[in-house]
């Protein structure tokens, strides 16, 4: 039997979109194509089940996929409300690399995490963007293409 979504009359779908990843390695950030599918009751993790869709990480994070957190950024510039946000995916494991990209982008060195044993995104940094359903229920979204132009909004 099919797992069953988490959002009531949520169906299981599952799309390809194009997500902008920030690369642990410290390499340029870039738009990837990834999966973008419904979140369900009995396969995700709680920190998932914030919001009616998620990427799937499983492939990025390997072992660590279940330490998987998100984070909402509402991307209004210039004083204008925008009808998007973006669900930034990211890890705090230990066992994967400090992001180098993130620390490149906020100005923190990578020896100054190392050796003050501060706790820091790891692994890739995923960011989806989204469409609420509307502005009273904006956990349930529509997933939709990112470009690089939405890398001036993160």
């Amino acid at each position: 039997m099919p797992a069953k979504p988490v959002f009531l009359n949520d169906k299981l779908e599952t799309l390809v979109r194009k997500c902008i990843v920030f690369p642990a390695d410290g390499s340029e950030t870039r738009i990837v194509h990834m999966i973008a599918r419904t979140v369900t009751n009995e396969d995700d993790i709680p920190s998932l089940k914030i919001h009616s869709r998620c990427i799937d990480l499983a492939s990025t994070f390997g072992d660590d996929y279940r330490k998987t957190q998100v984070m909402v950024h509402k991307g209004a510039t210039d004083s204008t409300q925008s009808t998007y946000m973006y669900l930034l995916f990211y890890n705090l494991s230990p066992n994967l690399p400090i992001n180098l990209n993130i620390a490149h982008v906020i100005g923190v060195t990578p020896s100054y995490l190392t050796t003050k044993k501060r706790l820091f995104w790891r692994g890739d940094v995923v960011a989806m963007k989204v469409k609420p359903e509307s502005e009273q229920i904006d956990f349930i979204v529509e997933s939709l293409d990112a470009d690089l132009f939405d890398l001036s909004r993160l």
